[in-house]
């Protein structure tokens, strides 16, 4: 029994990282779609900002104020 619940906890992260749904202190949603990892980052005052690693196999898609797509070429990382 003990495995089971262990594997399905290993399971569900990845499950739900698909899609990022972050409401900042002021009340704004921004949706990151496709990213590797997603990090809240707070500085000593309090300011809160999103660090987004950009998925290997395709494009990020962030929604928020506007639409931002990254993307990983063999150059680096571009964002339009």
């Amino acid at each position: 029994m003990k495995k089971i619940l262990l594997v399905g906890l290993f399971y569900a992260p990845i499950a739900l990282a698909e899609s990022v749904n972050y409401y900042d202190p002021n009340g704004q949603l921004t949706i990151v779609d496709n990213a590797q990892e997603v990090r809240v980052i707070v500085d000593q005052n309090g300011s809160q900002g999103l660090e987004i690693t950009p998925s290997n196999t395709g494009q990020t898609f962030v929604y928020g104020d506007e639409l931002t797509v990254i993307e990983s070429t063999p150059l680096g990382i571009i964002s339009y």
